[in-house]
């Protein structure tokens, strides 16, 4: 199994109870604990630009933590452009499990078009071997409207919940 986990950075979820860089924290910190080999998992957020924080090819440190630290909030949500990239960096490995959790408001913004490219862009996923495609919704139940697969959270320990949650279901299924 391989995990992509993005996390929307835009300044439209600067509401949400929590900071981006906690959100993602808390994700990295429970990812490094149930999924076991460090190698099958990333960490990237996204809002105008695409920020790695943890790549497949590393384990989590100092250093991923350090990343994670750095980040900040704002810009646009690109988000088909940031599943696209999750997406071509998951395509190279050879796991017959391949999920992809995003962690937005499911509103995307940025240029004209960016909703049809979004739908575009999470049947391409679903069609090219992405067998479960999973958005989180904060800051509203916009995320319904996008992903078949879907949940909500309001607060940061919800989310962490769901991410927890998300996880078993997939796993008991194999």
């Amino acid at each position: 199994k391989s995990w992509s986990i993005l996390i929307d950075s835009s300044s439209s979820l600067e509401t949400f109870a929590g900071s981006v860089r906690g959100v993602a924290t808390c994700l990295a910190e429970i990812g490094k604990e149930v999924i076991t080999n460090p190698t099958s998992w990333s960490l990237s957020a996204f809002d105008d630009k695409y920020h790695i924080l943890k790549d497949f090819s590393e384990d989590f440190t100092n250093e991923v933590r350090y990343r994670i630290g750095g980040l900040t909030q704002g810009g646009m949500t690109l988000l088909p452009d940031a599943m696209n990239l999750a997406a071509a960096a998951q395509a190279s490995g050879d796991e017959d499990l391949k999920c992809m959790i995003i962690v937005t408001d499911g509103v995307p913004s940025g240029y004209e078009g960016i909703e049809d490219e979004l739908r575009e862009t999470v049947s391409r996923i679903e069609r090219k071997g992405v067998l479960r495609l999973i958005g989180v919704g904060v800051e509203g139940r916009g995320i319904k409207k996008h992903f078949r697969s879907s949940c909500w959270a309001s607060t940061p320990h919800e989310l962490m919940k769901q991410f927890v949650k998300i996880y078993l279901e997939i796993v008991s299924m194999i």
